[in-house]
């Protein structure tokens, strides 16, 4: 039998400790005991000094288990039961007397619980089910995280295996105006090699090989075809001048590049036009000219920009650019072109050539043209006149 508890404001008390307080506050006999029907009870009527008037019977409900009362001795104060010996049962609440003794009884909730209790169980229920979310989603995503990795792993391998075993280069094919070199020349010199990867090597790295190792060869266009072939485009440049550099004959192209160093004692072929440098500061094969100042390569340039621009081109052997205030440069073997600076060079190689159809020049004799002032060109014929 679950025990009964008498609720007070300062704590649940068992049904003895109940009559105790009564007999304490208002004296023995405040409440008759059950009788048999017809039968007189007598009561003490002890009160105490102080009690003012008897509480009535209803003003104390006792609970009850099943209808018995408990008859336990133990005291149990206020917040020092277990909720849990309640909250599963279902009790009835009457008077003192027992049902037989004409009490009513209804059925009663489980004893109230303070709002803080309320509040906290709440927050805890609350808290527990954030954390299972949180939890929940962290699983979630840590597998997603799992799958993502493992899925871009798969994708590196694979790539890496096509790079590996699929884009191995097998044909190396040449093409271009080849006239100084091999197709085996050039395929030594670009390095790159049958069973390398298709990839593993720049477009502009070869281009430099070959250019630097065959100084004939202006460029190289490097194309790939996967899974395992390369063409190389060579285009070949043309020799165009021959110059003194450092105590020896090079032939230059167009560009002002070294194509080739003569041995000591060779001469270099006359369809060349031959230039006479102000100071170079470096001379490689297969590489630009490097010139002392940047305002000596822009005027050097412009006047050979604009010789070659020009319908003389065939006719002038020696262009001297020792000094770029004074430029001169021989046509036909028999007339000596005085430039100035290199300012309207391009207007000065017209105007030369305009001069050079007048019939005085049909006699065939030497001469000084001054093409300083383009607008007032002058004319010398000087046999004594030393041309190049």
């Amino acid at each position: 039998m679950q025990p009964v508890f008498y609720v007070y404001p300062d704590g649940l008390f068992p049904k003895k400790e109940k009559r105790a307080r009564l007999e304490r506050a208002y004296g023995k006999g405040t409440r008759a005991p059950a009788g048999k029907a017809g039968e007189t009870v007598k009561e003490e009527q002890r009160t105490s000094p102080g009690a003012t008037r008897i509480p009535d019977e209803k003003e104390l409900r006792d609970f009850y288990y099943d209808g018995e009362p408990y008859e336990g001795d133990e005291k149990l104060a206020r917040g020092q039961y277990d909720p849990a010996d309640f909250r599963p049962k279902v009790y009835k609440v009457g008077f003192d007397s027992p049902p037989e003794g004409g009490g009513t009884f209804a059925e009663a909730a489980p004893p109230p619980r303070s709002r803080a209790m309320e509040d906290k169980r709440r927050d805890d229920v609350g808290d527990a089910k954030k954390r299972a979310s949180a939890r929940r989603k962290f699983i979630q995503r840590k597998r997603g995280l799992l799958l993502a990795l493992t899925i871009i792993l798969f994708l590196i391998l694979l790539v890496f295996g096509f790079y590996k075993l699929v884009f191995v280069v097998r044909n190396i094919y040449v093409d271009g105006n080849l006239s100084t070199y091999t197709q085996e020349e050039i395929i030594e010199a670009s390095g790159v090699r049958q069973g390398v990867n298709l990839y593993s090597f720049r477009a502009s790295a070869t281009d430099s090989k070959v250019t630097f190792k065959l100084p004939y060869v202006e460029r190289v266009e490097v194309k790939r075809s996967p899974p395992g072939t390369v063409m190389l485009n060579v285009t070949e440049d043309v020799p165009k001048y021959s110059a003194e550099i450092f105590g020896k004959t090079v032939i230059l192209s167009d560009g002002l590049r070294i194509l080739d160093t003569l041995a000591e004692g060779e001469q270099a072929p006359e369809d060349l036009v031959r230039l006479k440098l102000p100071a170079v500061s470096y001379s490689v094969e297969g590489r630009l000219i490097g010139f002392a100042g940047e305002k000596d390569e822009r005027s050097i340039r412009a006047t050979l920009e604009a010789a070659a621009g020009s319908n003389m081109e065939d006719r002038i052997s020696t262009i001297d650019l020792r000094d770029l205030y004074n430029i001169e440069a021989s046509c036909d073997g028999k007339y000596l072109l005085v430039f100035g600076s290199s300012t309207d060079i391009d207007v000065k190689f017209a105007t030369a050539a305009k001069v050079l159809e007048d019939e005085l020049f049909s006699s065939g004799n030497k001469a000084r043209i001054n093409l300083s002032d383009p607008s007032k060109a002058s004319v010398v014929f000087d046999g004594s006149i030393e041309i190049d």
